[in-house]
């Protein structure tokens, strides 16, 4: 009886997950492959939740309770030459008017360093729930990357019998559509032909101190990489200050000469660190967990020297979130 209860309960409480129903109907027609994909997103949606959670109880409620209403400061007012267009859907739809003056954007915060009668520190809280932000993300992603690999059957151990288990155990019963079975086909056929693959680079003889050179060097060079995109952030965000101070009016490159530079850093990264990584040799799972860390610490090393740059020559937080856009 007992078991019969916590199997209805279950049943109940699987109809509150959002989705649920649906993904499983998928699954029971392309299999679990194809569903996994929709979980993926589902449990990205669950994660983006969560942030939203954060940054709305910390700074932006905060903001809306305690901050100047709109209309008071020049940052919360729209330009009477745009308040006539501010509502149209085409001003609305491009996140101008209205939109562009509200606690969406960066520049609707104000300059103060603490807020209503408790003296709440709002722009202490705006960098402290973005470094939770990034950090909570960083360890969800680590921690389901560490589930998936200890429940892959299918590991890079020479206990588990891999070929074994992508010959004889790699077809998903739940298949029941004659091209998700056909894919399916193709996938395990490429997988067995990955870890063929694999094997053989590891009969390769390679000499230990090659390999360790090899590795030294490529950490010296991802150092390098590191230190030389810190040098460009903090030259470009120096420069873009200082053509503000001395000219009147400035280019569009020279608006978004900050912006442009952060973001080539942040695309041209990936591929860098994927070019040092076969120098490694490791595992391709190995090499990805590598690769995430080193690319994690690209992306805050921009945001914060830019921030620290700013705060040092006492910019305003309009211009820090101007340059960090």
């Amino acid at each position: 009886l007992l078991k019969k209860l916590s199997r209805v309960l279950y049943n109940i409480l699987v109809l509150f997950i959002p989705w649920e129903v649906r993904i499983k109907k998928i699954e029971s027609h392309f299999g679990s492959g194809v569903a996994s994909y929709f979980i993926f997103l589902r449990w990205l949606f669950g994660i983006n939740i969560v942030l939203t959670i954060m940054t709305g109880a910390f700074i932006v409620l905060p903001e809306l309770l305690a901050g100047a209403p709109f209309g008071t400061t020049r940052s919360k007012t729209i330009p009477k030459e745009h308040l006539a267009s501010a509502q149209d859907l085409d001003t609305i739809w491009s996140l101008g008017g209205y939109l562009q003056y509200s606690v969406l954007f960066y520049g609707y915060y104000g300059r103060l360093r603490k807020i209503g009668s408790a003296g709440y520190r709002l722009p202490l809280a705006y960098f402290l729930v973005g470094m939770a932000v990034f950090a909570y993300s960083f360890i969800v992603l680590l921690r389901k990357m560490a589930k998936n690999s200890r429940m892959s059957l299918a590991s890079a151990s020479d206990e588990n019998f891999t070929f074994c288990w992508r010959v004889f155990c790699a077809w998903d019963y739940l298949i029941g559509n004659p091209e998700a079975a056909e894919s399916k086909g193709a996938a395990i056929v490429n997988n067995i032909r990955e870890a063929i693959v694999e094997e053989q680079e590891k009969k390769k003889d390679t000499s230990l101190a090659v390999l360790i050179s090899l590795r030294i060097l490529a950490n010296i060079l991802v150092l390098l990489s590191l230190a030389g995109s810190i040098y460009i952030i903090y030259f470009v965000v120096d420069r873009s200050q200082k053509l503000e101070q001395e000219k009147p009016e400035l280019t569009l490159w020279e608006k978004n000469e900050v912006s442009v530079v952060v973001s080539l850093i942040t695309m041209i990264a990936p591929s860098a660190f994927e070019l040092v990584a076969q120098l490694e040799m490791y595992h391709p799972r190995t090499s990805l967990r590598f690769q995430l860390a080193r690319y994690s610490v690209t992306l805050p090393d921009a945001a914060l020297i830019t921030i620290t740059h700013c705060i040092m020559h006492h910019r305003s937080y309009q211009h820090v979130s101007y340059v960090l856009r």
